[in-house]
């Protein structure tokens, strides 16, 4: 009723004023126990948009199935607000954010590249009037958010490979879905305490980390707790480094009984996938 209001306060102004309904779940919201605000607001609003914050349908490890879920969930929303809004088309629909942090663990660069154009690609090919990327940059280094990493552009200032897509994307004005390959990976449970190959690690330890196309030298491994990040490379306590393997110390200045998080940076800039390790004491 406001925005209706605004439109006939101001009717020859050159400004246009939407109204947005955002909704956030969509699978099981079609029972009487869990109610959702898509299925039961949503058709019952005169709201020019609908906005899917599409986290749910996209924290998926098998990626070749990110765009059918995203676009079943757009269907079944539709599905919903057209029971009483049958004029509502796919244009009507904005997802509102979505995303891949490279340092989620079953992530790393290449998959966050390549997932971010899967997801722009079932946009267009559902219909859905715009997405928007979240984010444009990293959160800040002061920042207490757990994953971090999902920026075209990284905390450092550097362009991301998912920031490369996009450019690409505008230049040539048609969606590439292509197969990023070569970025680091650190393996499942592959951080460990050096001298008793035990997961039990503490501030001050020294830790391998195994994984895969690391470089053969350049590297740099990434330190997250809290708001506290700390970058190590060559030069550090008890560095090695190979294209499977580093070995760095654990930053002693880091509080023990929470976890933090760890990714390699390869010679060329590249994220790994990161990997949550949990700091207890000596």
């Amino acid at each position: 009723e406001g925005v209706e209001a605004a439109r006939e306060a101001v009717p020859r102004s050159d400004s246009q004023i939407y109204s947005g309904l955002e909704f956030n779940f969509v699978n099981g919201c079609d029972t009487a126990e869990n109610r959702c605000i898509i299925s039961v607001v949503g058709p019952r609003v005169e709201v020019d948009y609908y906005s899917y914050s599409a986290w749910e349908a996209l924290g998926l490890e098998e990626g070749e199935l990110l765009g059918a879920y995203l676009q079943e969930y757009l269907s079944q929303a539709l599905d919903w607000v057209q029971s009483q809004r049958p004029d509502v088309g796919p244009d009507r629909f904005i997802v509102g954010e979505f995303g891949f942090g490279r340092d989620l663990p079953y992530h790393g660069e290449c998959l966050a590249a390549a997932r971010t154009m899967l997801s722009i690609e079932a946009l267009e090919d559902w219909g859905a009037h715009m997405g928007i990327y979240w984010q444009i940059v990293d959160n800040s280094l002061s920042s207490a958010t757990t994953w971090s990493a999902y920026g075209l552009y990284k905390a450092e200032g550097t362009r991301s490979l998912t920031g490369d897509a996009v450019v690409s994307l505008y230049e040539e004005q048609a969606v590439s879905v292509q197969a990023y390959s070569g970025c680091p990976q650190i393996s499942d449970d592959g951080i460990f305490d050096s001298g008793t190959l035990d997961q039990r690690i503490a501030p001050g330890d020294i830790v391998t980390i195994i994984g895969s196309d690391f470089s053969d030298s350049g590297n740099s491994v990434l330190f997250h707790q809290g708001t506290q990040r700390i970058r190590l490379a060559e030069g550090s306590t008890a560095w090695y480094e190979s294209n499977h393997q580093i070995n760095v110390q654990v930053p002693a200045e880091f509080s023990p009984g929470s976890n933090a998080i760890v990714y390699v940076t390869d010679a060329d800039g590249i994220d790994s996938n990161g990997q949550i390790i949990s700091l207890g004491t000596e």
